[in-house]
């Protein structure tokens, strides 16, 4: 409702409302939503992209030596692929995914525990108004 009354307020606000409608219009509070809401998808991105590099760098290095170029490179874009592989292959293939899965949840708990930390870091006793 902040976002609505935001957006009415710079483009039609001069025209159609009156200075008593300013008083009880809360912008601060309106910008504090819209700055968590971009926080918390960039906190998202990013934690997608750290998930995907340490996947992908993962079965990269450790299965370099056991497949063929072009069977990694098709793996890499498809998971599809490893039912096509001879099935020793596909036991190291599924070996080396638990154990990038393995380090991506330990990668996100070290960054999770430091979000809880940095968030600790923020609190207050007393807290203001926005």
């Amino acid at each position: 409702a902040c976002i609505i009354k935001a957006c009415l307020y710079h483009a039609v606000g001069p025209l159609s409302f009156t200075p008593e409608g300013y008083r009880n219009f809360d912008y601060p509070a309106a910008v504090a939503n819209g700055a968590i809401t971009q926080t918390r998808v960039l906190g998202a991105i990013i934690g997608l992209s750290t998930y995907s590099t340490v996947l992908i760098s993962r079965i990269k290095s450790g299965l370099a030596t056991t497949l063929s170029s072009e069977q990694l490179t098709n793996l890499l874009q498809s998971t599809q692929t490893i039912k096509a592989l001879p099935p020793h292959l596909q036991d190291s293939v599924k070996s080396m995914y638990a154990s990038a899965y393995a380090e991506q949840m330990r990668v996100m708990i070290g960054l999770s525990a430091a979000v809880i930390v940095a968030s600790l870091m923020t609190w207050k006793r007393k807290t203001g108004t926005v």
